[in-house]
Formats: C-alpha cells, sequence, structure tokens
C-alpha cells in the first residue's frame, strides 16, 4: 500500500516537471522566432535604406527630398 502511494506520488510530480519542461521549451521557440523577425525586419530595413527607399513609407529617397523642396518652395510663396 505505502510502495503504491509512492509511485503515484513520483508519477504525479514527474508529470507536473513534464508539463513545465514542455510548456517552456515551446515559449522559449515562440521567444527565438520573435527574435529572429525582429532581426530580420532590421535586415529588410537596412537594405532598403541602402537601395535608396525610405524604410517608414517605402518610397524613394530622392523623391522625398524633391517633395520637401517643392513644399519649401510653396510655402515661401
Amino acid at each position: 500500500m505505502a510502495v503504491n502511494n509512492f509511485l503515484k506520488m513520483l508519477i504525479y510530480i514527474f508529470s507536473f516537471f513534464s508539463i513545465g519542461f514542455i510548456i517552456g521549451k515551446n515559449l522559449g521557440k515562440k521567444e527565438s522566432s520573435l527574435e529572429f523577425e525582429k532581426i530580420y525586419l532590421i535586415k529588410l530595413k537596412e537594405e532598403l535604406w541602402n537601395k535608396g527607399y525610405c524604410p517608414v513609407c517605402n518610397s524613394k529617397l530622392q523623391d522625398l527630398i524633391e517633395s520637401d523642396k517643392m513644399l519649401e518652395k510653396n510655402q515661401e510663396v
């Protein structure tokens, strides 16, 4: 009887540890995938910037500079 209760207790403890391990492992995967997405977005924005695109609005930087100059001219008049 005492051995039977001891085995039940071991199974109970083992199940809690295994459930915690599985949940923790899955959370680690989610965090690493989120970190990968952040790094990927930063690299993508750097590539866009190097190609001459604005990473916020995805338009050409030269077009933005020209439109700013046009706005300044219109405000002066």
